[in-house]
């Protein structure tokens, strides 16, 4: 996985207008674990270049918040994108969300354009992230490619509403028409260790909805999901929540682990059932979901004792 092994994965990504300073303020205070500050379809063209401004200033109040920062620029094929990074770059960026994303040399040039804008503002090398966004059906068949090119290639991203004007379906409550390709992005970004984020759920006053689309997702192995208003958040971040029994397991399985490795065993059991080191690795992944980050570590630390695992 190439998201930090010991730290929680982000839930929910709030969309947030790059042309609405008012709406960039107060997003900080939402509940969202990251922000996605939208240059691309929320912004008119004629007011992108004030957006970029307004992002920036948005952004250097950063430092000490909760959530992740994010910027989706505009698409490969404009000419607008270089200008909303080198507009926006800072030590305050998590990563720049790539639109429409349907070949590696969009993710190559990107990757290419941040090593030298670190560079040049001595930022940490590699510290800035990609997420590409993918919005049709060559952008699917295309994610090994993509997710290849480039190691700060750290999300995939599906854009449920542009895929289905390119596959000439329409968008239901249901999601029976992306079905495939929910499947297929969540197996590739499992494939090539990246977050699997799911699209966004267009009616946000409708809750049970919502929640019943983000438990979907989280079946099919999507790590976190698009939101278009503060109001779906809570519902996102339970849907994605461990249960309390879940949270119960995962302990109990640390601390057995923890047991079979004082007395030389890497394999020992739990209520009748064996507990191996994969066993372990999905209670960490629990454990640090649910916030528990203490506990990640330790079951982190236990797994990299055990020399035939190191790879977990």
């Amino acid at each position: 996985m190439r998201w930090p092994i010991e730290s929680p994965m982000p839930r929910s990504f709030l969309f947030v207008p790059g042309d609405s300073p008012e709406k960039l303020e107060k997003s900080w205070n939402r509940g969202a674990d990251a922000l996605i500050f939208d240059l691309e379809d929320a912004v008119p063209e004629p007011e992108k270049s004030t957006a970029r401004k307004s992002v920036s200033l948005a952004l250097q109040v950063a430092s000490g918040q909760s959530s992740y920062a994010l910027v989706r620029i505009n698409g490969y094929s404009t000419s607008q994108w270089v200008d909303d990074v080198r507009a926006t770059i800072s030590s305050h960026v998590r990563a720049f969300v790539l639109p429409k994303c349907e070949c590696p040399e969009a993710v190559a040039t990107l990757a290419a354009l941040l090593d030298s804008e670190e560079k040049s503002l001595r930022l940490v090398p590699k510290s800035i992230s990609i997420f590409a966004m993918i919005e049709s059906a060559r952008g699917l068949v295309e994610i090994p490619r993509i997710a290849e090119v480039s190691r700060r290639l750290q999300g995939l991203v599906l854009g449920g509403e542009d895929y289905c004007l390119d596959m000439g379906v329409s968008r239901t409550k249901c999601g029976a028409e992306l079905q495939y390709a929910r499947a297929h992005l969540a197996v590739q970004a499992r494939a090539f260790g990246c977050l699997a984020i799911d699209t966004i759920y267009s009616d946000f006053g409708d809750a049970e909805g919502l929640r019943r689309d983000t438990e979907t997702a989280k079946q099919l192995g999507f790590t976190g999901k698009l939101a278009i208003h503060p109001a779906q958040l809570e519902t996102i971040h339970a849907a994605f929540a461990p249960s309390d029994a879940d949270l119960v397991w995962a302990r109990k399985v640390i601390e057995a682990f923890t047991v079979g490795q004082t007395r030389g065993s890497t394999i020992v059991t739990l209520d009748g059932k064996m507990v191996d080191p994969p066993i372990v690795e999905r209670a960490r992944r629990l454990l640090v979901a649910a916030g528990n980050v203490e506990h990640g570590r330790r079951a982190s630390r236990l797994l990299k004792n055990d020399p035939k695992h190191r790879h977990l």
